[in-house]
Parts: C-alpha cells; sequence; structure tokens
C-alpha cells in the first residue's frame, strides 16, 4: 500500500528539526569561516554528510502522535 506524502507535515517537521539544531548550524558556520585550505574542504564534507544522515533519519521515522 502507497503512502500519500504530507507535505504539510513534512516542512513543518523540517522547520522544527532546523530550528532544534540552530546552534549546531551556527558553529558550523563559525568553523567554516575560522578555517582554511582542507581542513575547511574537510568541515564542509563532514558537516553536509552530517546533516544528510541526520535529517534523512529525522524525515523517515515514523511518528507515535
Amino acid at each position: 500500500m502507497k503512502r500519500k506524502m504530507n507535505w504539510p507535515g513534512f516542512f513543518k517537521k523540517f522547520a522544527d528539526e532546523t530550528a532544534a539544531l540552530a546552534f549546531t548550524l551556527a558553529s558550523s558556520v563559525i568553523v567554516f569561516v575560522t578555517l582554511s585550505g582542507k581542513t575547511q574542504t574537510i568541515a564542509l564534507i563532514a558537516t553536509v554528510a552530517a546533516l544528510a544522515v541526520h535529517y534523512t533519519k529525522v524525515m523517515l521515522e515514523n511518528d507515535m502522535d
């Protein structure tokens, strides 16, 4: 059985999760700005990968509410 996508719920969940990660995202920006060269590239890749894994996990979870 195919489930229908609940877009308003998806965007609310995305916004709530982004708000919960506010300090983490701000810290990532500070780290990215203060680093340079290869270390900056590694930090950017690590941040993007972590966010991709986190958002994928959160969005695929079934809420039991």
